[in-house]
């Protein structure tokens, strides 16, 4: 009976409350698979494990953990993981108030600062490493934009001359000088690069001439190096450790040996930034040359942590950037879990100030307002100003950028404005003889044939056919301009019989399509450009299976994320396209059954080609994964044979303007409403068309799977692509996969988020969707 009185208390609010903008609304239901709540689990009110407390809006409720389905427990289960996990190595960041930190009354910039560097690829019984010397080359040099004297960089690396290799008592050696010499008030900042583990409860850092057989005795003991800074005389000390990196030895390891575990906190005045958590490895990449973490720590310190603009990189901005994207970027390419873990305490302070930013900040807004209201010039010349203090800011170039298309644009406009007036002039004094008659003359054995001329000029409004989503706003789309000659009536010509319609494959008509469509040449290449609406409905039959299209017009996006946009990447540049066609797009994503009708592969044949056979989701309608990039275009040209026509995957700029459907925030719509990710998918995917689609009738473009796109992948591709129908990067080592998928959070279901694989990548969250390209 208690039971169902919370049930009915439940269904009573259940549309109630707005969704507020920090919230993850979700559905929740009953074991019984009974609707209860559409509303938000609050984290910050959970304590006792047994109750389960939700929101909606100014609405609390709370409900038994046992009362909720098996979906929504793991859920909570997941989420309550989580918030454990951020706990454990981001509780640094909300304790900066601690009677034991260390005082923000040091000025970074006018203190004295020292700085010990070492990095190790060489080592004489222990794997090599690649990169680790680029890692502390590349600190060294963001440490001198910092103010650091290159006379007080102490640089050790398997690279460096024979005084300066990283041997055990060379390192030792430096740190006990460079300890010796620091004065109150300077600072201390120590980097590490290499292999690492740790015996007992002690760490070790390996040098290059650490011996397997008597690693106690031959690698660098961290905890002797903390207790020699606790002892100096420095007022802040900075240790930064990048280990294990792919932690194998040539010999067989010591009983007790592991990669470096999460340390206990060093003693009082030393913060130690770590590259991972318990257990973790810490990874490399050949393309960018180094390892996540250490690579993103020097972009952190170049000033791309500095989360709020204002020009302030602050160190506690320097350690989170470092931690978000190093989890990320190692989830991303790997697949594997990597977790910076920053212990010690510290209250926050200046690391560097841009005395410019807040005045071409100033000079970007009155840009943007200018750009708005449409005076172009005035917005160009505030981007120039804006570009003094900062000629290499990619927000300001990337505003320039705009702006100027938009000039273009405009004089374009412009430009066919005048040729129409000019036809229309040239055709109204000199008319045709032949329009002199009401009614034209039918010849014999002729049919009669009147056209109606076209309009001026293409509207920029969407046809009315187009039905967007209802939770989709109106869409407005600037279309390519055209001006076509006024077309005469030409005379009639003996009719041609029309070919019959061929059944396979079938083609079915939708609500918004034109009839037409049903009229397809012999090539297979039907009508499919002309007079659709954006989202019209096209559905082509083989096999007994449908094939669901929608039409994207052709029009103009911005593709890519703005500036301010939060969990934007690096890679995401905003940059206007212009599609001078439009094209059709899979309604959902590739599935199962079309997969093993083509390929003639199941999902579990596709399993078995991996290492791994774990079940993600199996069904017909369930979307195909681990598939790699070129069984896909096999899938594409067996397809296209089939169909007669050209399918494709889609350009990732494609796949940007479908996925939008003219919206041009984060997500096309109430992402949980519309996706399976890691917060709602129970660890698994699911049948294709269970969420809602976006405002052109498309499933799935946010979460469940990834989906492969036709472009090799490049971070400044954009920069100076093509603006009309860019096709990506000629070459590259990967390809660019979009979407997000069940097995990753929100952030990375976001409409501008990439991905990049190499073509033989497979695995449980890739699949892929299909375009129709327009000839």
């Amino acid at each position: 009976m208690r039971y169902f009185t919370i049930t009915t208390f439940l269904l009573f609010f259940s549309t109630i409350g707005n969704v507020l903008a920090n919230e993850v609304m979700r559905e929740w239901k009953s074991q019984s698979g009974e609707f209860l709540i559409e509303a938000a689990w609050d984290s910050e009110k959970d304590a006792a494990p047994e109750t389960v407390f939700l929101k909606n809006g100014k609405r609390k409720f709370k409900i038994p953990f046992a009362n909720l389905s098996q979906n929504d427990q793991k859920y909570i289960k997941e989420e309550r993981r989580k918030k454990a996990e951020r706990s454990s190595y981001g509780e640094y960041f909300e304790n900066e108030e601690e009677t034991d930190a260390i005082s923000s009354e040091i000025s970074f910039s006018s203190a004295t600062k020292h700085a010990i560097l070492v990095g190790v690829t060489d080592y004489e019984t222990l794997n090599p490493l690649q990169y680790t010397v680029n890692d502390i080359l590349a600190i060294k040099k963001r440490l001198t934009q910092l103010g650091f004297s290159e006379s007080n960089i102490h640089t050790i690396t398997s690279k460096s001359e024979a005084a300066n290799i990283p041997l055990k008592r060379i390192v030792e050696k430096t740190i006990d000088e460079v300890l010796e010499m620091t004065k109150k008030g300077d600072v201390v900042f120590m980097a590490f690069a290499g292999h690492g583990f740790q015996i007992g409860s002690k760490s070790y850092f390996a040098t290059q001439d650490t011996q397997t057989e008597n690693l106690e005795k031959t690698a660098l003991c961290l905890n002797q190096v903390y207790e020699k800074l606790e002892k100096s005389n420095a007022h802040f000390k900075w240790v930064v450790v990048d280990a294990c990196r792919r932690s194998t030895f040539r010999e067989r390891s010591p009983s007790g040996v592991r990669a470096i575990q999460k340390i206990d906190s060093p003693p009082q005045g030393i913060v130690l930034l770590q590259s991972c958590g318990d257990g973790e490895a810490s990874y490399e990449d050949p393309n960018i040359k180094h390892g996540y973490f250490s690579y993103n720590f020097i972009n952190a310190l170049d000033g791309k942590a500095d989360a709020d603009d204002d020009g302030k990189l602050t160190f506690m901005e320097v350690c989170k950037y470092t931690t978000d994207l190093t989890v990320e970027d190692v989830r991303r390419k790997y697949h594997m879990s990597q977790r910076p873990y920053l212990t010690g305490k510290v209250t926050d302070f200046i690391i560097k100030e841009d005395i410019h930013r807040p005045k071409s900040n100033e000079l970007y807004e009155n840009a943007v307002k200018f750009r708005e209201k449409g005076d172009y010039d005035a917005a160009l010349k505030s981007i120039k100003e804006a570009l003094k203090f900062h000629p290499r800011d990619e927000k300001y170039l990337m505003e320039r950028k705009t702006i100027v298309q938009m000039q273009v644009m405009e004089k374009e406009k412009d430009r066919l404005a005048l040729e129409k007036k000019r036809l229309e002039e040239e055709i109204a004094s000199k008319p045709d003889p032949q329009l002199t008659p009401s009614v034209p003359t039918l010849q014999p054995g002729h049919q009669s044939i009147l056209q109606t001329p076209p309009p001026s000029a293409q509207s920029t409004q969407l046809p009315q056919s187009a039905q967007p989503n209802e939770l989709a706003q109106p869409l407005q789309l600037v279309q390519p301009h055209s001006v076509e000659p006024t077309q005469l009536a030409q005379p009639p010509q003996s009719p041609q019989p029309i070919p019959p319609v061929q059944p396979t494959p079938q083609m079915m008509l939708q609500p918004g399509m034109n009839p037409s469509l049903l009229k397809q040449p012999h090539d297979g290449t039907s009508q499919l450009q002309a007079g659709h609406g954006a989202g019209a409905s096209m559905v082509k039959i083989l096999d007994g299976i449908e094939y669901r299209f929608r039409w994207c017009p052709p029009g103009t996006f911005i593709m890519g994320s703005p500036y301010t946009e939060s969990d934007r990447g690096r890679d995401e540049l905003q940059h206007h396209v212009t599609f001078t066609k439009g094209f059709w797009i899979l309604e959902t994503e590739v599935t199962q059954a079309m997969w093993k009708s083509i390929m003639g592969r199941t999902q579990s044949e596709q399993n078995a080609l991996t290492n791994y056979e774990s079940d993600c989701g199996k069904g017909a309608q369930y979307p195909i994964y681990r598939v790699n990039w070129q069984e896909c275009q096999d899938f594409c040209a067996r397809l296209s044979e089939s169909l007669s026509i050209q399918v494709t995957l889609p350009t990732e700029a494609q796949w940007e303007y479908a996925c939008r459907a003219g919206t041009t925030e984060k997500y096309a719509g109430i992402l949980d409403m519309m996706a399976w990710n890691s917060e709602n998918s129970g660890s698994r995917t699911h049948p294709v068309a269970t969420k809602r689609p976006n405002a052109w009738g498309i499933y799935d473009m946010h979460g469940n799977v990834w989906e492969w796109c036709s472009d090799w992948y490049s971070s400044t591709y954009y920069e100076e692509s093509p603006t009309s129908d860019p096709t990506g990067p000629e070459t590259g080592s990967h390809r660019v996969a979009r979407g997000g998928s069940w097995i990753l959070n929100m952030k990375n279901s976001r409409s501008a988020k990439r991905l990049n694989y190499a073509p033989d990548a497979r695995f449980n969250a890739l699949g892929l969707r299909i375009v129709i390209q327009i000839p």
